[in-house]
């Protein structure tokens, strides 16, 4: 028989008084655990009663279980405070502020917690606190403050600009421009550009590296001036910054940026290297140039490799192809990376077949064998075939599966049929031979 109206009214007191016990008893024995699952059981349970009543009791509970618990309450209340609307704010508020005030008092994981917590509420109240956090505390905790207040949008940005003109200090102002760079808005721009031009390196880097994610036309020329900044760090996150920027043109970007190829600082020559391999072959000249200019540090040399193979031009493959004739780096950069090479397959082939025929290394010979096998084309066959005649074992395995994937990946597989062709051949020397069988008695 359903329950009258009036039955379940008489009940709710009741009901309400069992939720109200049961968080009580788990409070009073620390069980924190049990304070979650009882406030998760009002909040669904349409019998609650009184959710006005309860609530006190409930907020309170969570609030001792945030103060006391483990991570895994922490993180559990977190989840739940929000539930109980803007009764949580200032609770949440007070507590962050008295342990922001007090030095003796260093619960940074309950700063966290609460900082994530407030995230939840787009108030003015909650925002002022964040911007506190973010001139104090603990990494991680300025972290998750920068990270809520993006959130907020244009509606951060007064605070910001107010907070900037009155001039922070510059850890204050690092997490104030890392709040910027996640706000797309033509203001937001007008107070990273003021920002790239910061005494403090750290501040003008991050400024400059945010201003790259965004497209006008005043950018472009502090990119440009940035580049000619006599601070290593700033003319490296210039030279990254300005590959993406499409206000110049890619031949001025390749213009401002070639020079730095030659910069003092290898960093700033790397990192050039990498932007210029992003903007298309005009780039291979001033590349392969300073390819040549010996001697270079090795990570320099093996970035410039990475960056003409990325441009995928014939120019810049047979630059590297004859650079790597008397550079051993080049050779086996190029070895490890070449079967990547997805527009210029069959110059590649032709390179590798040409390379295995001549004295290497047994690692270098490894990758030239490995690289063919990735490129997949069948032109390679006969080439591999006749790398058999090494008898490393090793070398023969790695000749075997590049042969397997040469087969996996064409119209039909014709590399057994091709050694049994071979083995029949009576001009093959003994040593071919015994490789051909080693492929066939091995082939998976």
């Amino acid at each position: 028989m359903e329950q009258t109206a009036a039955e379940l009214t008489l009940q709710q007191p009741l009901v309400t008084a069992a939720f109200v016990i049961q968080l009580e008893t788990a409070i009073a024995a620390s069980d924190w655990g049990e304070v979650c699952k009882v406030a998760e059981q009002s909040f669904f349970s349409d019998q609650a009663g009184d959710r006005t009543q309860i609530q006190t009791q409930i907020l309170n509970g969570l609030l001792q279980a945030l103060e006391w618990g483990d991570f895994q309450v922490r993180w559990d209340v977190s989840k739940l405070l929000p539930k109980l609307g803007k009764a949580a704010i200032e609770p949440l508020l007070n507590r962050l502020n008295d342990l922001l005030n007090d030095t003796t008092d260093s619960d940074e994981e309950l700063q966290w917690f609460i900082v994530r917590t407030l995230g939840a509420w787009e108030d003015d109240g909650v925002m002022l606190a964040l911007l506190e956090v973010l001139r104090s505390g603990n990494p991680d905790v300025q972290s998750m403050a920068a990270t809520v207040l993006a959130q907020y949008g244009d509606r951060s940005l007064t605070v910001l600009k107010s907070m900037l003109q009155t001039g922070l200090e510059a850890e204050s102002s690092l997490w104030a421009v890392r709040i910027l760079a996640n706000i797309r808005t033509v203001e937001t721009v007008e107070m990273l550009l003021q920002l790239a031009v910061h005494p403090d390196t750290e501040v003008c880097c991050t400024a400059i590296a945010a201003l790259g994610n965004f497209q006008d036309n005043r950018i472009a020329i502090v990119l440009i001036d940035a580049l000619k900044s006599p601070i290593a760090r700033i003319r490296e996150t210039a030279a990254e910054a300005i590959a993406f920027c499409q206000t110049l043109t890619c031949d001025r970007r390749i213009e401002v940026l070639a020079p730095l190829l030659w910069d003092l600082n290898g960093p700033v020559c790397i990192r050039s290297a990498t932007s210029l391999g992003r903007l298309g072959e005009n780039s291979t000249e001033p590349l392969l140039r300073a390819l040549k200019s010996e001697p270079l540090p090795d990570a320099l040399v093996i970035e410039l490799v990475r960056s003409l193979l990325r441009l995928e031009t014939v120019e810049a493959l047979i630059g590297l192809f004859k650079a790597s004739q008397t550079m051993s780096l080049v050779r086996t950069e190029l070895l490890r990376a070449l079967g990547r090479v997805r527009n210029l397959k069959d110059l590649a082939v032709a390179y590798l077949i040409e390379l295995i025929q001549q004295n290497l290394t047994l690692n270098d010979r490894k990758l030239a064998v490995t690289a063919l096998g990735n490129l997949a084309e069948p032109d390679a066959i006969d080439g591999l075939l006749e790398q058999f005649t090494m008898v490393d074992s090793s070398l023969r395995f790695h000749i075997l599966q590049a042969l397997q994937q040469i087969d996996r990946t064409g119209p039909e597989p014709i590399v057994q049929t091709t050694i049994q062709q071979k083995m029949q051949d009576i001009t093959i020397s003994a040593e071919l031979k015994s490789g051909l069988q080693f492929a066939l008695d091995e082939w998976r």
